[in-house]
């Protein structure tokens, strides 16, 4: 479901993440000021702690962006481009589904930050 609103808090004062500054302190943040890289990069920290608000009968984002970037791990080498990203072609037939170029990047930087959470 798409929250219309985000609650989101941190481990620690000061944790920088998609361009604002998280504390331990609860913030209540608008999804929509949200880009759909920056939502990504928030649920996949695990340093934050993500919960929604209010929720209505569209698709979450998030979700949406999750999956794709678990469909990363399964593609094949020649399915990534020369900049190391997976091809949009690759990646829409992994999941049997158009996908854009945007949200391609908002899973390959959910992929990026959970690789670096595991290694």
């Amino acid at each position: 479901m798409t929250a219309a609103r985000l609650r989101i808090a941190a481990e620690t004062d000061g944790w920088r993440r998609a361009g604002r500054v998280w504390g331990r302190a609860p913030q209540d943040v608008d999804a929509g000021a949200l880009t759909e890289a920056e939502r990504a990069m928030l649920l996949a920290d695990p340093r934050l702690t993500v919960e929604a608000l209010s929720d209505d009968a569209q698709p979450d984002p998030p979700v949406v962006i999750g999956a794709l970037a678990d469909a990363i791990r399964g593609l094949p080498p020649e399915a990534f481009a020369q900049d190391g990203k997976p091809r949009v072609d690759a990646l829409s037939a992994a999941v049997n589904a158009r996908v854009t170029a945007t949200e391609r990047d908002a899973a390959w930087a959910a992929f990026e930050a959970s690789a670096a959470t595991e290694g």
